[in-house]
């Protein structure tokens, strides 16, 4: 679940897929 709810620039330019730092607490509870 994205820890933070307000759209960043990234996530509007590649749809699906969050800041870094969102991305990496993903990845390492997924692992």
């Amino acid at each position: 679940m994205p820890l933070c709810p307000t759209p960043h620039p990234t996530e509007q330019r590649r749809p699906g897929n969050h800041h870094p730092a969102a991305v990496s607490v993903t990845t390492l509870r997924a692992t």
